[in-house]
């Protein structure tokens, strides 16, 4: 007996890709809003990733490490890691000085 799949007049059923948790889930998220068909790439999934990378760099510039020490931090951990470090470090003592003055 063929299974129920596979009966005359029904339709295959599409297999979909796994969905991932985490970061890469929520960047599909966001990638499925753009493009309803769901149908994303590789490139555009890590593009999205390195802007978040890139305004969480920016969040950091008034830390003791800069920019680009904060951008390379959310690039090898991730942004979402090191969003909330740098709301709980405070701003260089350079910053604050220029604060002041």
């Amino acid at each position: 007996m063929p299974s129920p799949a596979l009966k005359p007049g029904r339709r295959p059923v599409p297999k979909s890709r796994p969905s991932r948790g985490g970061v890469w889930g929520l960047i599909e998220s966001i990638a499925a809003l753009v493009f309803p068909t769901g149908e994303t790439s590789p490139m555009l999934e890590a593009s999205i990733y390195i802007i978040f990378c890139v305004l969480t760099g920016l969040c950091g510039i008034d830390r003791r490490i800069g920019f680009f020490g904060t951008f390379l931090l959310a690039l090898i951990t991730t942004p979402f890691v090191v969003l909330p470090v740098l709301l709980l470090t405070g701003p260089s003592r350079r910053a604050e000085w220029h604060r002041r003055n």
